[in-house]
């Protein structure tokens, strides 16, 4: 749903960033960079300091894709 940008599917996505599969964290990431709001932010922020090095630097891009 993050790939079709489906707002409804942002209530589902938000929870995931802190799914301890990091792949899951990776897609969920990358899902978010479809939308903005104060939710999806704050998500992508924490997975700007994942553990995992591909997670975090997808999230740094999913942000400078939505923010000005």
């Amino acid at each position: 749903m993050g790939e079709l940008k489906d707002p409804r599917a942002i209530p589902y996505l938000v929870p995931m960033a802190d799914h301890s599969d990091w792949q899951m964290r990776f897609r969920v990431a990358d899902a978010l960079g479809h939308f903005d709001g104060v939710d999806v932010l704050a998500a992508l922020r924490r997975l700007a300091s994942d553990s995992e090095a591909q997670v975090a630097e997808r999230a740094q891009a999913s942000l400078a894709s939505i923010a000005p």
